[in-house]
């Protein structure tokens, strides 16, 4: 019996050694499985493993389980896990994930922070339903549902959590539970903090820590970047020193190994992106902006197009952020490999116009950045997608897109560029003359572009005047400058005197073509009243002149008179506000539009409007052509209708006539009325005058006559 209790106990023996031996075979194994890698990190940071081996760690360097990494009063390092969590190990600090998995059937992530201060960023564990995050500090247990949080363990045994909005926005929860006390923590603006001796305690966060939370977000967008510089350029020092390791198994540590590791760090970091990519939405594309932006080319260029397969509702959002960032993956053109990906985003963009015209801003901004070779391409791209989808006018707002980049970025194309935007401008021009919204775009042009794309523009005006007889563009671009007060813009200089006189030859040119277009338009008159109104003291010189000019060529013209009514219909006259010779031109306009009223079916309508709604400097001239036309024509009766229109035109309107307009009209009343007594007193003493001269002359022959009658007597 003794012999066989002493067998069980043998037997027995073995089996706990047997199983001791696998448990720590089992421990051994599963504490050297990698779970995460060192993404950065500054000054000296070590990890200390459970055999208490302690190692240095460098940039890409595995992470295991178990390891503890600690920090100094010098040092930081942020580490990406292989859920996609990242944790960044502030100044004098530790912290070691004592249980991890994502493969079994709930996942699991248990860390612990026992000293100083973490800002965690959770991944794919805590964001499951059935995933379980859990960090350990001191004197407290926190339960992580999806979010950013601060963990501070202070000298004085308190220990602070935060939470924050994590890369995409997204706030998640927190349960913190200490002796027996629970707390939910979900609202960013607070800060929980745990004593022993005072228990759970709440306070809103500080700025301090309000803003550290956010500059984390640099700390995290550096850490997920793909930059195969960064990579091989570490790699190699790694070589050099010695601390590579043989990644192919060949015995030999060289050159072969980089490639074979650089291509895992790449692997592993375009893991982490397809998280960011999938956790992003396209009214949030910051942050998967800022990684992309910090990234190599080839990389971004790799990214979009898994992009704009997997999630195409982000691509607008993203190259958005990277025009603003001036990214060279859209200005620049130095990797061919990237150009299959471009084509589609920018054939994309320019089909899908339908996001009030963002695409056609992003096309106008990325073109004003851009080199040669990429505004070239974008070109192509513009005149294509203008020749797929007739009367777009693509053409023409990105034109004009491109003025609102460079007036704004203050950046002038160099030779090439401004080739390829010329070749665009033409045909953009001539579609803009059957376009209700050419003008405004030629507008925006004229008075922000390039004084290249300037000189292009008016002269190509200029061509389309000349091949439609009957085009009104130059007067329509006018129209829309001067509601836009652009006109003031208009300053050809004395840098570079040729270029600027061309320029001013050809502006001088269109406002002609401007004004003898409007005498044939039924807008016509409308616009230019609306120029005479806004435009510099210069163009309304010019324009004025050349009005003299139509009426002149053309007697029956009533152009003058119509723009003052259009004016006087906008109240227009209080703008007008000139020196010697301009008022010299406004008043001769004047007298042409007075006089061809006379002649005109409804020049008495409109001269009573423009009376009725002018300022007194105004009426007082036109009174004096008036009457001037009354002299001048004794059968005229322009004042007594023009008179008779006022007080039509108030009757109608069942309106009275205000103090300032009221004593207008009764001065010229006055005026007029005095015309008419002068004249009735000249008719009365003609009459008079010929009466007188009648009665004399009947007495001068009834005098002959008894002359005759008494000579007769005599010679009898």
């Amino acid at each position: 019996m003794n012999i066989i209790n002493t067998s069980f106990k043998k037997i027995y023996s073995l089996l706990i050694l047997i199983f001791s031996f696998f448990l720590i075979l089992i421990n051994t194994t599963h504490s050297e499985e990698k779970i995460g890698s060192i993404v950065s990190l500054n000054e000296e940071v070590y990890a200390v493993n459970t055999d208490g081996e302690k190692r240095l760690l460098d940039l890409y360097d595995e992470i295991f389980l178990l390891d503890e990494i600690l920090t100094n009063k010098l040092s930081t390092a942020t580490v990406q896990y292989n859920d996609n969590s990242t944790v960044i190990i502030k100044k004098s600090s530790s912290f070691k994930v004592t249980d991890f998995n994502i493969t079994g059937l709930k996942d699991i992530f248990l860390g612990k922070v026992d000293k100083g201060s973490v800002i965690i960023e959770s991944g794919k564990i805590a964001k499951k339903d059935n995933g379980s995050m859990v960090i350990e500090l001191p004197n407290m247990t926190l339960e992580i549902k999806g979010t950013r949080f601060n963990i501070e363990n202070n000298l004085d045994g308190t220990s602070v959590v935060s939470l924050a909005k994590d890369s995409f926005g997204n706030v998640g929860t927190i349960n913190i539970a200490s002796e027996g006390e629970v707390k939910t923590l979900f609202d960013p603006e607070q800060v929980v903090s745990v004593n022993t001796e005072t228990g759970i305690s709440e306070r809103p966060k500080t700025d301090i820590e309000k803003q550290e939370l956010v500059n984390a977000s640099n700390d995290l967008i550096e850490a997920s970047s793909i930059d195969e510089n960064v990579i091989q350029k570490n790699l190699e020092e790694k070589l050099l020193n010695g601390n590579l390791l043989d990644a192919n198994g060949d015995g030999l540590i060289d050159v072969s190994d980089i490639d074979i590791i650089k291509e895992g760090i790449k692997l592993e970091k375009q893991e982490k992106l397809d998280f960011i990519v999938d956790n992003s939405s396209d009214e949030n594309t910051e942050f998967l902006s800022g990684v992309l932006n910090l990234s190599d080319p080839i990389s971004i260029g790799q990214s979009m197009d898994e992009i704009f397969e997997k999630n195409n509702d982000l691509v607008a959002g993203v190259m958005t952020n990277l025009a603003t960032y001036n990214n060279s993956f859209v200005t620049k053109s130095e990797f061919e490999i990237n150009n299959p990906i471009k084509e589609k985003i920018y054939s994309q963009m320019m089909n899908e116009n339908n996001n009030e015209n963002n695409n056609i801003r992003l096309i106008g901004d990325i073109i004003s950045k851009s080199d040669a070779a990429t505004v070239q391409r974008m070109v192509n791209f513009v005149e294509i997608s203008d020749a797929n989808n007739e009367g777009a006018n693509l053409s023409l707002q990105v034109l004009s897109s491109v003025a609102d980049a460079t007036a704004f970025y203050d950046v002038d194309f160099d030779d090439e560029e401004q080739s390829q935007i010329d070749r665009l401008m033409e045909d953009a021009v001539f579609s803009a003359a059957n376009s209700k919204e050419g003008a405004i775009f030629l507008a925006n042009i004229m008075s922000k572009g390039s004084e290249e794309s300037v000189y292009m523009m008016m002269d190509t005006i200029g061509q389309v005047g000349e091949t439609f007889e009957d085009s009104t563009l130059a007067l329509e671009v006018f129209s829309s400058m001067a509601e836009n007060d652009s006109f003031d813009l208009m300053n050809f200089g004395d840098e570079e005197q040729d270029l600027f006189d061309d320029m001013q030859d050809l502006f001088d040119d269109m406002m002609e073509d401007a004004v003898y277009s409007a005498a044939n338009s039924d807008d016509g008159a409308m616009m230019l009243g609306n120029m005479m109104a806004n435009g510099s003291e210069e163009s309304m010189g010019m324009m004025m002149d050349t009005i003299a000019k139509v009426g002149d060529t053309d007697p029956n013209s009533t152009l003058a008179l119509e723009v003052f009514s259009s004016m006087a219909e906008n109240d227009s006259f209080d703008l007008m506000n000139f020196e010697d010779e301009e008022q010299d031109l406004f008043d001769e306009m004047m007298e042409d539009a007075v006089y061809s009223a006379a002649n005109s079916e409804d020049g008495v309508s409109m001269l009573a409007y423009v009376m009725t709604n002018s300022d007194d400097e105004t009426m007082d001239t036109m009174l004096n052509y008036i009457s001037d036309v009354a002299e001048n024509d004794p059968d005229s009766t322009l004042a007594v209708e023009v008179l008779s229109e006022v007080a039509s035109v108030e009757e109608n309107n069942n309106s009275i006539l205000d103090t300032d307009t009221a004593n207008k009209f009764t001065k010229f009343i006055d005026t007029f009325t005095n015309i008419e007594e002068e004249e009735e007193a000249e008719e009365q003493a003609a009459y008079e005058e010929e009466e007188q001269a009648a009665f004399e002359e009947e007495e001068q022959a009834a005098a002959d006559q008894f002359d005759q009658k008494s000579s007769n007597r005599f010679f009898y």
